[in-house]
């Protein structure tokens, strides 16, 4: 349920210190620049060989383009974050490069060769670009990709380029990619990774196949092994501040610890109990200790302002009051409709702000929309400051919300 639109690699000396090749071609071992390079090579066979179920779809519809020998040159994987995106990429690129691969699980062997190599972290055939932190993917990262794919395959089966996040990718650095899709090599393929698919340059979306990862219904999602162990309240938690995607958050029980500590934060800013400083202040902390990004805290602010948008409007109040209450009491929390159950999970949180402290509800709704478009910018934007951005929607929140 949505409840708002939210649409070692050797480097040379001159390439950004802030970006992470994470796989390298041992041929080029000399090569290696500054020590602030990071060469991350723990990726084991077993970690990628099992499918999340909710891959099921993508799945089959990738081992029918290789069996039909129709695998295009390069793949976009989208959809929002947390759906697990990045593993599904490693799993079907140690797929196509293992030598003994299960072709109806589409799973790796684990024993063969190739897979050792991937166990290592030192594969030939296989190069994964991705940034370190915030910082964007820079051209030069993505010139080493032509030296990568001139090269003869070592096992004689796929080349593969894994970028992720596509959307990190600076203007140079895309259109540099743009020119190596236009003539593709034999054999190789590009698995782009984006959460932010509006972000990505509109000539690499037109030459990639777009693969589609869709966030879970409330029923499908408490289903996941990791989640049964919670109470039906929790699930409903997770499942909403999510947004379906069941790998959003590092730490399940963190996050449900500091869910009240926002909510709380929201109220004491409604209430002026908190100035803009107390409130980024704590927001910082929350963000700090549930291991969150600032993205995921703005979806918080656009959730709760929703919220209480749905309680402000009469029209909309009525119906919570006359339908959707009644509904919950009267049928009882297990037997409600899982709709229902996740819009009240927050609805007293919005029902307290709305009515104990007033305002206009058309600087709510004011409010809201500029919480969208920071949204919109901020998935633009490979560079951005995370606290003072925090401090911008805090002051516009106090500017349009707080009563004079």
């Amino acid at each position: 349920m949505q409840f708002f639109p939210l649409p070692s690699f050797p480097r040379k000396r001159e390439s950004s210190a802030n970006t992470d090749y994470r796989r390298w071609i041992p041929a080029f071992a000399g090569m290696t620049g500054k020590t602030g390079m990071m060469m991350e090579a723990r990726m084991t066979a077993e970690k990628t060989s099992g499918a999340y179920s909710w891959h099921q779809q993508q799945q089959q519809h990738c081992l029918s383009l290789i069996q039909s020998h129709r695998l295009p040159h390069a793949l976009l994987l989208w959809g929002i974050k947390g759906l697990g995106k990045y593993h599904f990429a490693e799993r079907l690129s140690h797929y196509l490069l293992c030598e003994k691969p299960d072709t109806v699980a589409m799973r790796a062997c684990a024993d063969c060769i190739s897979c050792h190599w991937l166990s290592a972290g030192t594969h030939p055939d296989y190069l994964v670009i991705r940034p370190e932190g915030s910082a964007s993917i820079r051209v030069e990262a993505i010139r080493q990709i032509q030296a990568f794919a001139v090269q003869k395959s070592h096992a004689g089966q796929y080349r593969i380029i894994l970028i992720e996040p596509a959307e990190k990718m600076n203007l140079s650095a895309a259109n540099a990619l743009l020119k190596i899709l236009e003539e593709p090599f034999e054999n190789t393929l590009f698995l782009l990774v984006s959460h932010h698919i509006s972000a990505v340059l509109p000539t690499i979306k037109s030459r990639c196949q777009k693969l589609y990862f869709q966030p879970l219904d409330f029923e499908s999602f408490k289903k996941i092994p990791e989640y049964q162990s919670y109470s039906l309240a929790e699930q409903e938690s997770l499942f909403l501040l999510s947004q379906g995607a069941p790998k959003r958050f590092s730490d399940e029980k963190i996050i449900l610890q500091h869910k009240e500590k926002f909510f709380s934060i929201m109220n004491a800013l409604f209430s002026k109990t908190y100035t803009v400083i107390d409130a980024v202040s704590q927001l910082q902390k929350i963000e700090k200790e549930a291991d969150m990004d600032f993205e995921q805290l703005l979806d918080w602010m656009l959730i709760f302002t929703h919220q209480t948008i749905i309680y402000t409007e009469e029209n909309t109040r009525d119906l919570w009051e006359c339908n959707i209450i009644p509904e919950y009491s009267k049928r009882g929390r297990g037997a409600a409709q899982p709709r229902v159950r996740s819009v009240y999970a927050i609805h007293e949180h919005a029902r307290q702000a709305a009515t104990k402290y007033p305002f206009e509800r058309r600087r709510v709704y004011r409010f809201y929309d500029k919480l969208l478009l920071m949204k919109q910018h901020l998935q633009d934007s490979a560079n951005i400051n995370p606290g003072i951005w925090l401090e911008d929607a805090c002051l516009i929140f106090n500017k349009e919300v707080q009563l004079s």
